[in-house]
């Protein structure tokens, strides 16, 4: 009879604790304030445009600099460019003392012309005119193509 009254409490005990603990939780919650204001947001907000904006002026730097991975090479380097078509380039492109004029298009770089580097005076690089006049005639042998 012990056994059972001993039970009984037991059991008693352990279902009013979880009702007493049930309560004070929800007299917390209900007592605690909300901690995500309109402010808070707007704060949170405004650093996320303060720090992609200096990501984006940080990588503006890089490319207007050539500082990168992609430039610490001076074996290759573009003279000029220019467009012939939509997706179609012809490029000058400097390899060690010569220069190489390329069609480049979506999936394939053809050589059109190669020519010795030419110093310029002025510092701007141009090509001489025989080599303009061999290029113009190469290019109109392979437009004919």
């Amino acid at each position: 009879m012990l056994k059972v009254h001993f039970l009984l409490l037991f059991f008693i005990m352990n279902l009013q604790v979880p009702l007493r603990a049930e309560e004070v939780a929800k007299s917390e919650v209900a007592a605690m304030p909300s901690l995500i204001t309109g402010s808070s947001v707007l704060h949170m907000f405004l650093a996320l445009l303060l720090v992609l904006a200096v990501i984006g002026v940080i990588a503006w730097l890089l490319k207007r600099f050539g500082i990168g991975p992609g430039n610490q090479s001076n074996l290759i380097k573009v003279v000029a460019a220019a467009a012939v078509g939509q997706r179609e380039r012809i490029v000058i492109v400097e390899i060690a003392n010569a220069w190489f004029v390329l069609g480049v298009a979506p999936g394939h770089i053809n050589l059109l012309h190669q020519i010795e580097k030419i110093a310029s005076s002025t510092g701007s690089e141009q090509l001489s005119t025989e080599g303009t006049n061999d290029f113009f005639a190469q290019l109109q042998k392979n437009i004919k193509k």
